[in-house]
């Protein structure tokens, strides 16, 4: 397994980290605001490996220092991001 920790453009922090299928998941938080009327979720832990996409509601503290294990069981057991 791999792991990665970067910064996207915009400074959000990106962790990677490979499942034991060889994918590649990445691991990254987004918070949304507000400007449509409440939000679904305030925050979330965005999970995604292609057009696999979970999400961790809220965004868990020390989410970038959890082991491999740690984020691929989180991974394992987020819930599915169905929207489109």
């Amino acid at each position: 397994m791999t792991e990665r920790v970067t910064e996207k453009q915009d400074e959000t922090p990106v962790r990677s980290v490979q499942d034991a299928q060889g994918r590649t998941w990445f691991a990254y938080p987004v918070i949304e605001g507000s400007k449509l009327g409440a939000p679904r979720r305030a925050s979330w832990l965005c999970l995604e490996c292609g057009p696999d996409r979970r999400y961790i509601s809220p965004v868990p503290e020390d989410w970038q220092k959890w082991s491999d294990a740690t984020l691929l069981h989180s991974i394992s057991s987020a819930r599915p991001d169905l929207r489109d």
